[in-house]
């Protein structure tokens, strides 16, 4: 350069390069889980700005597993506490975990009374769906040696943080086991109950809006549900 006086002048500059930031990712989720945005399978390119203030590249390979589902097979309950559920998985990957509201974890459950059982499925990659089953009632001739607990509630539906009574009709006297789970098959509460035949009751309190499922079992096996709606 030339200055004013005419005199050559030399200018020294620096150059620093700062580094940019690339990156490719692969993730997997289950099927309605979210990943940095995006819940679809496919690549993904995004452009941020890292701690020099360069742009930086991240590409996503994304994969989005099928949630587990089944078929069924429900046989009705003849009044005796005879229904059964049979579950076979046709999406997911084994092995499967059995998660029932009546705390059996294989595919098959049986003694079952009339009313809504709650499944929890869960395959080998953590993927899990919750699925409701109804056992029927059928019209028939039953065992009578093989008389039905009966578990009534009231009121029911009930007002939110309301007292719930529930009378048991049974002809069996001894210890009678209570579970109590929420919509999404959650153990809530679980507690031993003494009978002495013909009827007994008990009380529940429920604080929270909801449907729940008190399940009742005997000491032979015999069981009774009801579902309760809660400030619904």
């Amino acid at each position: 350069l030339t200055a004013s006086n005419g005199c050559d002048s030399t200018v020294i500059s620096t150059v620093t390069l700062l580094p940019t930031s690339n990156a490719s990712i692969s993730a997997t989720i289950c099927a309605g889980e979210t990943f940095e945005g995006y819940n679809a399978n496919g690549t993904y390119t995004d452009v941020f700005v890292n701690q020099f203030g360069c742009d930086s590249v991240r590409v996503l390979d994304l994969t989005v597993l099928e949630l587990p589902s089944v078929e069924s097979e429900i046989s009705a309950d003849n009044g005796g506490g005879t229904g059964s559920i049979t579950v076979t998985p046709l999406t997911g990957n084994q092995p499967f975990v059995y998660i029932w509201s009546t705390d059996d974890t294989t595919a098959t459950i049986s003694g079952l009374s009339t009313g809504d059982y709650i499944l929890t499925l869960t395959d080998a990659e953590g993927c899990s769906v919750t699925l409701i089953f109804t056992v029927p009632l059928s019209v028939g001739i039953f065992d009578p040696n093989s008389a039905p607990i009966q578990l009534l509630a009231s009121p029911n539906p009930a007002g939110k943080a309301e007292m719930v009574g529930f009378s048991l009709t049974s002809t069996l006297s001894g210890k009678y086991f209570v579970s109590v789970f929420d919509a999404t098959g959650r153990l809530i509460r679980q507690f031993e109950h003494v009978h002495f035949e013909p009827s007994s009751a008990f009380d529940l309190p429920f604080n929270e809006a909801g449907l729940y499922f008190i399940h009742l079992t005997d000491n032979r096996g015999r069981r009774s549900q009801v579902k309760v709606a809660v400030g619904l």
